[in-house]
């Protein structure tokens, strides 16, 4: 079978550590259809060259964007870059082999603030933390200087000068990254305020000093501030006696300011125009040394608002986007996880045929194109591909449209793909439910060695206690796939420990959520339907009970947990939060005549939900051993599964019926059915 897909790439095999390189295709194979030739459906990945010389992927990954940037400790190994439609070949002209090499000049490459979950910083909550983060090239094992001001734009009645709020200092680490945190307090928001017309917003950047005091700056942040209770009027502040006024002088290119800091010669700030600080005054504040150079800088723009919620840290992975040493080794996560078929292949599947429901559908244009293919890709046919493992795309629905004009009953036919398997991490299932035991690595040190999993209760509604390891079934990837039988043995191994092998920093393991008895797996959902045992229940009868055979003791177990449950002259009602069941009733019930005021007790239970956690074991250089999950909104729920069911609506492709359309989903789409 001829080959498909990428045959040739292009691009810089000794990059600058710190520099963007972008990598293009160049070549594609013969027989790659015209419609899958397109850029933005290639997968780039980067392997790199282990000391047993074999590449492994780096787990850096883009669709469609062959751009990479090396960091600092890049400089030292060997990478393969490779770009593919469906799988990697491991070598020939559609791969690079790459030794990226030390940059020239020390500089700081990218400033940026943050939330704590690491994702780029625009919109900040009062009181949370702000990281500010500087990417570095060749200033590893500096010291950097991070200083937190607060921007008095210039406009009538302000200082011309800002103010500085916060400093920290932090040290450049081996990766070519320094990071400090600046908490939004009450104390320095105040001390922000001082001498702010509009007290609801205030603005902020983070600038970013060499241990020389060379500078470079973050984006201004807007703080909209909460402390206003009302915002006070603001005074206008002293001024200085008029009666000679003196113009300042004027800051040219030919004659700069006092307060311009000098600038290394050959730097990157040489060849900057004016920085924020030069701009309005306040180079100089937080320097120590009027012979200090600017080094480099860059600014940039954000917003902070009042009513923005706090970030949660996140403990999911992250998407690296520096290419950085990998020699350590560390187990970072573990969780549950299901098969779901998401991941767009590239790999053709079929075609579709879509009929026009009304006349003068205009596709002359590109734009028209576009519109009238976003239609068709929005319509339930064509979404309901994903229940056969297919999608399409907007640019092949686009190709297939070679009139200027359809009308309706005229039809267009358009290239489909197979959707790829991905696994994707889930907080709750049901028992009897097939899923996947996952755990992350990073670093080589930890590269095809065992991990070992167990499951563990929380509060020990299963097994008993807390804490206690609850064993279901390893399966195989076949067995995942295929119906559980509703007779007869059920396939898999019930175990409590289960282990894999680490390949791409990664372990998966198909399990099956239940014990290998089908009897056991009943008392497994009665203890869940029943909740924890929580005490007892003395329940008095009010007159002569006979319970003479099994049928009169079922009979009189229905009566007194209805009494329990409302309450009555002899018997208190059952506390709020707590059941009973008529099956521990009828245990303690004994073939006899009850007397008047003669009690039986039987248990209570208090309903809970069924979480679990994970403990994750590998051996490396050293021992890892850590517990995942195990935290309040964090533990996995044995619970039932919600499906929403959302109307859907056919409309013949038009303006108004686009707009009509659009219009009906928002207004119903949350008035779907839970059951």
């Amino acid at each position: 079978m001829a080959k498909k897909g990428v045959s040739k790439i292009s691009g810089n095999s000794s990059p600058k550590v710190g520099e963007a390189v972008t990598y293009t295709v160049t070549e594609w194979y013969p027989s790659t259809p015209q419609n899958q030739r397109n850029p933005a459906n290639v997968t780039w990945e980067l392997f790199k060259k282990r000391s047993n010389g074999r590449f492994t992927s780096t787990d850096i990954k883009k669709k469609g964007v062959g751009t990479f940037t090396f960091g600092e400790v890049a400089q030292k190994h060997t990478y393969r870059l490779e770009a593919y439609l469906f799988e990697p070949e491991g070598s020939g002209a559609s791969t690079i082999i790459i030794n990226p090499q030390p940059a020239a000049v020390p500089k700081i490459e990218k400033v940026e603030l943050q939330y704590v979950d690491d994702l780029p910083g625009t919109v900040f909550s009062f009181r949370e933390k702000m990281r500010a983060r500087a990417q570095c090239v060749n200033l590893n094992g500096k010291k950097l200087k991070f200083t937190l001001w607060e921007d008095d734009e210039t406009r009538e009645g302000h200082n011309a000068k800002n103010l500085l709020i916060e400093t920290k200092e932090a040290t450049v680490d081996r990766t070519g990254v320094a990071t400090a945190e600046f908490v939004l307090t009450r104390a320095l928001m105040q001390k922000a305020m001082q001498g702010e017309f509009d007290v609801k917003q205030l603005e902020f950047y983070v600038t970013v000093e060499y241990f020389s005091h060379k500078k470079h700056a973050t984006d201004n942040v807007n703080v909209n501030n909460p402390l206003q209770t009302p915002a006070p009027t603001p005074q206008p502040r002293p001024q200085q006696p008029t009666s000679n006024p003196t113009p300042p002088p004027q800051s040219t290119p030919e004659t700069p300011s006092n307060n311009t800091q000098p600038r290394a010669e050959n730097s990157p700030a040489a060849e900057k125009p004016a920085s924020q600080m030069e701009e309005r005054g306040v180079v100089g504040e937080n320097t120590t040394s009027p012979d200090e150079e600017l080094n480099d800088y860059k600014e940039t723009k954000g917003t902070i608002e009042a009513e923005q919620p706090s970030t949660p840290q996140s403990n999911e992975g992250k998407t690296v986007s520096i290419v950085q040493d990998s020699s350590v080794e560390e187990l970072m996560d573990a969780y549950f996880a299901k098969k779901e078929y998401t991941k767009q292949t590239g790999e053709v599947a079929t075609t579709l045929e879509y009929k026009f429901g009304s006349n003068g559908n205009k596709t002359a244009t590109d734009a028209e194109k576009e519109k009238i293919a976003k239609i068709i890709l929005g319509k339930p046919a064509v979404k309901a591909l994903t229940d056969k493992k297919e999608y399409t795309t907007l640019e092949a629905i686009k190709q297939a449209i070679s009139k200027e004009v359809y009308n309706k009953d005229e039809t267009i036919s358009f290239q489909t793909f197979k959707l790829g398997a991905e696994l994707k991490k889930i907080t709750s299932a049901p028992l009897d439910t097939k899923l996947y035991l996952v755990a992350k690595t990073a670093g080589s040190g930890l590269s095809d060695k065992q991990v070992t999993i167990i499951i563990k209760e929380k509060d020990g509604l299963i097994k008993g206690s807390a804490g206690s390891v609850l064993p279901i079934l390893e399966i195989t990837e076949t067995q995942m796939d295929q119906a559980t039988p509703t007779t007869g043995e059920v396939s898999g191994t019930e175990k409590s420990e289960f282990t894999g092998k680490i390949e791409n920093g990664m372990v998966k393991i198909p399990v099956h959520l239940r014990p290998k008895s089908d009897d056991e797996l009943k008392q497994w959902k009665e203890k869940l339907s029943k909740g924890k045992e929580d005490g007892e229940y003395t329940y008095k009868f009010g007159g002569e009970n006979k319970v003479t055979d099994e049928s009169s003791k079922k009979r009189v177990a229905e009566a007194i947990l209805k009494n329990a449950k409302s309450g009555n002259t002899n018997n208190e009602k059952i506390a709020d939060g707590k059941s009973a069941y008529i099956d521990d009733i009828e245990k303690v019930l004994e073939i006899k005549t009850y007397q008047k005021d003669q009690t039986i007790k039987f248990k209570l239970y208090k309903k809970e939900k069924e979480l679990l956690y994970l403990q994750a074991k590998a051996q490396g250089e050293k021992q890892h051993d850590k517990e995942f999950l195990k935290a309040d909104g964090a533990y996995f729920e044995i619970g039932k599964t919600k499906y929403i069911i959302f109307p859907t609506l056919e409309k013949p492709i038009n303006d108004s019926g686009l707009e009509w359309e659009e219009r009906y989903w928002a207004e119903t789409c949350c008035t779907g059915f839970i059951y």
